[in-house]
């Protein structure tokens, strides 16, 4: 918990921080360019290597967990 001697006295609003003004205009939205069809699949094949490295892995973790689970409500009943 923060201590009375903690707390602000007053949090500024977004108002008192950012400074407004009426005569501000918000800049118009760019969308990013799109990556090109060769950097994708060099992504994508990247990521499914990484996958492809990691998942026997977790089976055979889920598989042990799912073992060891079976064995202890066994015991349990």
């Amino acid at each position: 918990m923060t201590s009375p001697a903690r707390v602000p006295s007053h949090v500024p609003t977004l108002t008192e921080v950012v400074p407004w003004s009426d005569s501000v205009t918000p800049t118009h939205w760019k969308a990013p360019d799109a990556i090109p069809p060769d950097l994708a699949r060099e992504v994508e094949a990247r990521v499914m290597h990484q996958i492809l490295q990691i998942l026997p892995g977790l089976v055979t973790q889920a598989v042990e967990q799912t073992i060891q689970n079976a064995a202890s409500k066994k015991t349990d009943d």
